[in-house]
């Protein structure tokens, strides 16, 4: 009879713990297969590529943290406060944006970690090889490429609760970018010769590329002697020659970004660096940064879980959500019972307004 009660004990142990098992071992299996193509794309990309990490709050307020990668090295990121009501802004939730280069990487307390997607798909193994206790449960998404957005673990005893521990990001661009190039729907500007002196307005986080002509078989080249704090060199300045004769002229190419709202001025002078002599040539624009209008302000398209898109006038979903899932209303697919209040008060908000969806 003992034995009897033993043996049902194992099976009912067996039973409780190879689901679990089972569980661990694919959601591994998802993240190992994921990294699997983000190799063969990162091949492709030649390790060129970006992606948006996003946060928002309850209150309407929330940031947008872009990183660029070039050569598989993290050389730029991005920032950008998010309001998403239109109520008055509170006094410590002022618009912030900004951008690092690669030559004061990190300089910023807020923003994303700089890392790249190989160091997130190594967090991610970890938290979907290790075994969620029974109040956590492990969240998992990828994107239409197959690559990893989401793994993380939460406590489900908090009814809302932001991701504990793993990777959350919102979106990733394959392709070269620089710092202000447009990843994150940035102002791109392109001067030349003809522009010196001339004045330009732009607004923060926008790329200003300035393309000379030079000769460096003469020795000499375009140096940066650009002096505001507000405009930053991305990089370093490029050269292309134009012609494979000997002597040929070429083309030098200076990248700069507009930091923060202000006044600054972009200077570059031609000469050779080992004279001291005065440069040859100097190239300034004049550059007056503003913060951009709302009809400037690019619109994000925000979807629900089965992909259809929430109309614009909603603004963002909660980011915090309950982890029930249940039937959306409209036709928004399944999602969270925080998604589903949301949805809801939107569409009763619209028949009450009159205001149809789009």
């Amino acid at each position: 009879m003992l034995k009897k009660i033993e043996f049902a004990i194992l099976v009912i142990i067996l039973f409780c713990t190879v689901p679990v098992a089972e569980s661990l071992s694919n959601d591994l299996e998802k993240v190992l297969t994921s990294q699997k193509k983000w190799e063969r794309l990162k091949q492709k990309c030649d390790g060129n590529y970006s992606y948006v990490v996003q946060w928002t709050s309850f209150a309407g307020f929330g940031a947008e943290t872009t990183i660029i990668v070039k050569d598989n090295r993290v050389v730029g990121r991005e920032f950008k406060t998010l309001k998403l009501t239109d109520g008055p802004t509170p006094p410590d939730q002022k618009q912030e944006i900004w951008a690092e280069s690669a030559t004061d990487l990190g300089s910023h307390k807020r923003g994303a970690p700089l890392k790249t997607l190989d160091e997130l798909y190594q967090e991610a193994r970890l938290v979907a090889g290790q075994e969620p206790s029974e109040n956590e449960r492990r969240y998992l998404k990828f994107d239409k490429q197959g690559l990893l957005l989401q793994c993380f673990i939460v406590d489900t005893r908090i009814a809302d609760d932001a991701p504990q521990q793993g990777v959350d990001i919102a979106s990733i661009t394959l392709g070269a970018g620089d710092p202000g190039t447009g990843n994150g729907g940035k102002e791109s500007i392109q001067l030349t010769d003809k522009d010196n002196g001339q004045t330009f307005k732009v607004t923060p986080g926008s790329k200003i590329q300035i393309r000379l002509s030079s000769n460096r078989t003469t020795g000499f080249s375009w140096n940066n002697a650009t002096r505001s704090k507000k405009l930053k060199l991305s990089g370093e300045i490029a050269y292309n020659s134009e012609g494979p004769q000997l002597g040929s002229g070429g083309i030098s190419t200076a990248t700069f970004v507009a930091a923060k709202v202000g006044k600054g001025k972009i200077i570059l002078e031609y000469k050779r660096v080992f004279e001291e002599k005065p440069p040859a040539k100097t190239f300034s624009v004049k550059i007056d940064i503003v913060e951009p209008t709302p009809d400037e302000q690019p619109e994000t398209i925000y979807k629900a879980p089965n992909g259809k898109p929430f109309p614009v006038h909603w603004g963002a979903p909660p980011r915090i959500q309950t982890r029930d899932l249940r039937p959306l209303p409209a036709g928004y697919g399944q999602g969270s019972g925080t998604l589903a209040r949301w949805i809801q008060e939107n569409l009763d908000r619209d028949a009450a307004g009159g205001q149809k969806d789009k």
